[in-house]
């Protein structure tokens, strides 16, 4: 393992290479395949790139003579003949069906990125000769390969365990499956979403009796994460090489510059990650996972689906008699013009073809004739254009038909399908609450696997909507929701961790006679995966969340780990139960919180998932109380100051905090800061203990955004450069009264939005007075230290209600302070002994009672414009495959600036090295 050898990139093969490529055909069961698929050594030893640069020229050769020789169909049909033959046990590396799985990837790529999803099919398209036939058990004729190509690779991943002599066959089946979903990601944005323009996906979706063992086969390697075996020869970048092409370096004087800060940043990362084993298998079958599980518009369940197809069927029927009528009408019209076109119309090229395309079904016979028929089509039209009428009709006619098309495209693009693979990782439970399946029905169910080892582009609107506040409207991936609901329960039980061998079920469908089997694997200790029927129920992935919570915990540093996470906590209960009862909260939360401590380094796609996930969890009552109970020793990764003794959720206030300041000074993003308060929100009814930097950050928090309310108001209420008053509180009432709720557009303006956050800050520490002043004497102490914030905004029409608590509890326990004659000496010990000793005596009478201010989540109705580029860009930086930038249509893809990145580098925590409240007695003890 290392670096490539020097050795020549085709081994020899050129001659081989260029027969393959030429225009003679070679029948499929020459000897000519064996010598050209013989490699003398596995071809994943070589750089990506050199390979793929090797073979560029002879992959376009292949394109322009495959109609004539088949030479790719007989490619695909030694891939899946060598995909058969591997033993379940080899005792060797199975190295022609690595070699050919490889050597297929890069023919795949290159017709991927160059054509479009009907040509593709037609070098799919094979005729087989009767002794080619006898050769690979099929039939003599015509063949399309299609359906057969995915389904021997997902069978292959899905119903083959993974060991060190088959480890680099599993990662290239997953890279081929890669290469071949990523039509999307070569597709422009206006079909990027055309279900009809992906077939190898379609294909895909189509195979249900698959999707659930896949899906568990993914999890699995991803959970154990078997690093690459010892002496197995595969390429490592090196760290210069795996910037990948989204990140790229300009400049070799930067790199200079960047050393130190790279080295201190490895130095004081958290050990955690260093714990984590590099395994190329378990991060690209991530990838495809989440390729496949956010692909496309889709459905939640599979009832609502068929609904829908029954609902879409019957008004296709209904469309169809109405083009049908249409044709014979303009048949008629048309027809003294001898024009001897279709009726039912289209225009005519390459676009016609493409939309007769629709609905690529799972029988290879189907899809061949719809796409067939579209041929036909055109050619029809092509027949009929010599007599047509006079320019005028003909002009009408292609203004009609150029409409028609935009109407249908517009309709295909957002037709939504079950997608198996996302519902298989929504329904997934945890096999140590399921019983285990009898001996009988093992030996009588497919087998899955054996051991496991423990180990954002356009986005849609997100509404923020809150009783007694107005509505603000930001970007993000979803739709956030405040609704005012009863307080809710106290503290749930933490329910007992139990240590139990790491176990996975599946169980799969159509395989029935498929004899059972107990699979061993790599990775520390043997443990039992079966699958079998439910006792009436459809099958669902079973997997240990013990051991997925983990693993999770252990990557969540990872953009692919985290974006898993959001798609677990977020479609599956189950897993989303589990993860609120665990007693160790820390394991996933505090490596969110890291990622956000360093936002600077993160893109506002990343941001977006970290604050999504956080929102999600504290939608969950026992969560937002018993963070506050779980006390870390330390916090090595925070470096402002020395964190020690903290709860996690004064460690989760500090961060949200933070990264609203961040978000303020540099992204000026609403929706991450309507996130984080969000959030804050739903934490604040169940807050115990804020330790004192938190309560102080709080009170920072309102001081900041007061300051840019004040700025923003007085610019409303004096339009001319002019200097600012000192009294925000009259500057913030002529602004309100001028302005009203909202703006003449219908839209808010930025005064409204920073109104509604400073609405939402003072509800969070109303919420926290309300239901948990005894327990938090620290906010109580901010609150005096810094009560001269609040004094401008005392009679504001938009805050007074929500002030008026506020200056309640400062009124008592001013008094309170004013009984204690100690001489003017207040230190800070004495003030927090007076105010933990009132606090136990409080009340709470005079304050005005709210309900409780409750966030919710909801993703949008089209959540793939912004999950399914996010998913590719991820793709295109982390799997190795030497994607070529000029063909990528899904987002830009540009070189980072290192300067820029410099920038930004050195100034990543300049925000928040200085308190925003100054250097108060608090602070210095």
């Amino acid at each position: 393992m290392g670096a490539a050898e020097s050795v020549p990139v085709l081994g020899g093969h050129e001659d081989l290479l260029d027969r393959f490529v030429g225009p003679t055909s070679i029948p499929a069961n020459d000897p000519f395949w064996e010598r050209l698929l013989s490699f003398a050594y596995p071809l994943p030893k070589m750089k990506p790139a050199d390979f793929d640069e090797a073979t560029r020229e002879a992959c376009t050769t292949l394109a322009l003579n495959n109609r004539q020789t088949y030479h790719f169909g007989k490619l695909l049909l030694h891939m899946m003949r060598s995909l058969q033959q591997v033993p379940a046990s080899p005792a060797e590396m199975p190295l022609t069906a690595i070699n050919t799985v490889y050597f297929t990837r890069l023919f795949v790529k290159h017709l991927v990125e160059y054509y479009d999803s009907r040509e593709i099919w037609e070098h799919l398209i094979i005729h087989l000769s009767p002794e080619e036939a006898g050769a690979f058990g099929r039939e003599a004729g015509r063949h399309d390969l299609l359906v057969d190509t995915v389904r021997s690779l997902l069978s292959f991943v899905a119903h083959h365990d993974v060991s060190a002599t088959k480890y680099l066959l599993h990662l290239e089946a997953v890279n081929l499956l890669i290469v071949m979903m990523s039509t999307q990601l070569h597709a422009s944005p206006a079909v990027a979403f055309n279900t009809d323009a992906h077939l190898f996906v379609e294909a895909a979706m189509n195979q249900h009796d698959l999707a659930v063992p896949f899906v568990a086969r993914l999890l699995h390697m991803f959970v154990a994460r078997m690093p690459v075996p010892p002496r197995v020869p595969f390429y490592v970048a090196s760290l210069s090489t795996r910037q990948g092409v989204l990140r790229r370096v300009g400049s070799a004087a930067v790199a200079v510059f960047l050393l130190p800060y790279y080295t201190y940043s490895f130095l004081v990362s958290s050990s955690s990650s260093s714990a984590v084993a590099k395994s190329p298998l378990a991060d690209n079958a991530l990838l495809l996972l989440l390729a496949l599980t956010h692909y496309g518009p889709s459905v939640g369940s599979r009832e609502a689906w068929e609904e829908m197809q029954k609902e879409g069927g019957e008004k296709q029927g209904q469309g169809q008699e109405g083009a049908q009528e249409e044709g014979l009408r303009q048949g008629q019209e048309q027809g003294e013009g001898g024009q001897g076109q279709l009726g039912n119309g289209g225009s005519g090229g390459k676009d016609a073809v493409e939309v007769q395309v629709q609905g690529l079904a799972g029988d290879a016979k189907a899809l061949e004739q719809r796409l067939q028929d579209g041929l036909n089509l055109q050619e029809a039209r092509m027949d009929g254009k010599g007599g047509q009428g006079t320019p005028q009709q003909q002009q009408q006619q292609q203004q009609q038909e150029q409409e028609q098309q935009q109407q249908e495209q517009q309709q295909q693009v957002r037709r939504p399908r079950w997608n198996p693979y996302k519902w298989a990782i929504n329904s997934a439970r945890d096999v140590d609450l399921e019983p285990i399946l009898s001996a009988a029905e093992t030996e009588t169910s497919a087998a899955v696997y054996g051991s496991l080892a423990p180990a954002t582009a356009a986005t849609p609107t997100a509404t923020s909507t809150r009783t007694g506040t107005s509505t603000g409207t930001s970007t993000g991936t979803g739709t956030l929701t405040g609704t005012r609901a009863d307080a809710q329960g106290t503290d749930a039980e933490l329910a007992q961790e139990q240590q139990q061998p790491l176990l996975a079920q599946g169980q799969a469908q159509g395989q029935a006679g498929q004899a059972g089997q107990e699979q061993q694997e790599q990775g520390g200790g043997e443990v039992q995966g079966v699958v079998g029927p439910g006792a009436g129920s459809e099958p669902v992935v079973r997997i240990a969340f013990a051991s997925l919570h983990d693993a999770l915990g252990l990557c969540l540093t990872d953009d692919r780990a985290t974006l898993l996470l959001y798609s677990l906590i977020h479609g599956n209960s189950a897993f989303l139960d589990y993860c609120l009862v665990r007693s160790d909260l820390d394991t996933l939360i505090m490596p969110l919180l890291e990622m956000l401590y360093n936002a600077p380094r993160r893109t506002s796609n990343q941001m977006y998932m970290l604050l999504i996930i956080l929102l999600i969890l504290s939608q969950d009552a026992s969560f937002n109380a018993n963070v506050h109970k779980l006390i870390l020793s330390s916090v090595p990764w925070y470096q402002e100051r020395l964190l020690s003794r903290i709860s996690l959720g004064s460690l989760m206030v500090i961060i949200l905090i933070r990264t609203v300041k961040y978000n303020l000074s540099k992204l000026r993003d609403i929706y991450l800061h309507t996130n984080c308060l969000a959030t804050l929100a739903n934490m604040a009814p169940h807050a115990h203990h804020l330790n004192a930097y938190a309560s102080q950050r709080l009170i920072s928090l309102f001081h900041m955004l007061a300051r840019k309310y004040t700025k923003l108001s007085t610019a409303a209420a004096h339009p001319m450069p002019g200097k600012a008053d000192s009294q925000p509180g009259t500057q913030g009432q002529q602004a309100a009264e001028q302005d009203g709720d909202g703006a003449g557009d219908g839209q808010p303006t930025e005064l409204h939005i920073y109104t509604d956050f400073l609405r939402i800050v003072l509800e969070i520490i109303n919420a926290i007075l309300t239901y948990a002043l005894p327990r938090n004497p620290e906010v109580v102490y901010a609150l005096l230290h810094r009560q001269e914030l609040f004094v401008p905004f005392r009679n504001h029409p938009r805050f007074c209600e929500l002030l008026q608590n506020i200056f309640t509890v400062i009124d008592f326990f001013n008094v309170r302070m004013d009984d204690y004659d100690v001489d003017g000496d207040w230190s800070v010990e004495r003030v927090l002994d007076v105010v933990i000793a009132n606090a136990r005596t409080w009340r709470g009478e005079g304050m005005q009672m709210f309900t409780e201010l409750k966030f919710t989540y909801e993703e949008e109705m089209h959540p793939e414009e912004f999950f399914v580029p996010y998913v590719w860009t991820l793709v295109v930086a982390h799997s190795g495959i030497p994607w070529n930038p000029d063909c990528i249509a899904m987002f830009p893809v540009r070189s980072s600036s290192s300067a820029e990145h410099l920038e930004d580098i050195f100034d990543a925590d300049a925000f928040d090295t200085h308190s925003e409240m100054g250097p108060t007695p608090r602070e210095e003890v």
